[in-house]
């Protein structure tokens, strides 16, 4: 990766990308507030946001990096270079929302997620920037390469919910699937199913691609809670 690009790593949070990405889009007036306006003015967004950090990214981005897997909100590669996973949106999407489901998340909600697999997961992601291929745009993120333990490395649910136990959350059993919430912190974590939890090396549980962010009341109310 070019030195430039990397310092622009280290410098770019999810939670600052976040910062610009609201006042940028609160500075617009009007335009309607439905989520497909929303979701056209955020993306609008992020390409100003990429413009003035100098983090757009060409489509070659990739072609240097390993892929190691491709799911429905990420593909995923591996850097050899700096020992990291990066994830880059697939087609123009952003995840998953919690504002109700099948509904797709905007880039704020995204970038929302990233900033609480930071603080809560104690993950060091970055922003890496945005890449641009044809019509869409995808938002390209970096976090520190995880090991996995030798022995072990799924973990059994019950060790799943002991983990998000200590972190403050109860668990919901509404939904048919892994779901937790906080109360205090007004926040949800779903699809926390063993393949989307690892453990890493020195023994320790990773939730790698849960979906986290701040349950809409419908969506409060399916949990339970």
């Amino acid at each position: 990766m070019h030195s430039k690009k990397r310092r622009r790593v280290e410098e770019n949070s999810p939670q600052s990308a976040l910062d610009f990405l609201r006042g940028s889009v609160e500075a617009v007036p009007g335009g309607g507030t439905s989520r497909r306006v929303r979701f056209q003015r955020e993306v609008e967004g992020r390409r100003l946001w990429s413009a003035q950090e100098d983090c757009r990214l060409t489509t070659d981005f990739a072609v240097a990096l390993k892929p190691v897997a491709s799911g429905a909100e990420h593909d995923v590669f591996f850097a050899e270079e700096t020992q990291s996973a990066i994830k880059i949106t697939r087609d123009g999407r952003f995840g998953h929302s919690l504002e109700g489901e099948g509904i797709s998340a905007l880039p704020s909600e995204y970038l929302q997620r990233l900033v609480y697999h930071n603080e809560l997961f104690g993950d060091r992601i970055a922003v890496c920037g945005v890449m641009v291929a044809e019509s869409s745009l995808h938002l390209v993120s970096q976090q520190p390469w995880i090991k996995s333990a030798s022995a072990r490395p799924v973990p059994e649910q019950d060790e799943i919910d002991e983990f998000f136990a200590g972190l403050g959350f109860s668990k919901s059993d509404q939904l048919g699937a892994p779901a937790y919430y906080h109360r205090t912190l007004d926040v949800a974590v779903l699809d926390a199913h063993p393949l989307n939890v690892l453990r890493d090396e020195s023994g320790r549980l990773v939730p790698i691609d849960v979906v986290v962010g701040k349950p809409s009341n419908a969506t409060r109310a399916l949990l339970g809670f």
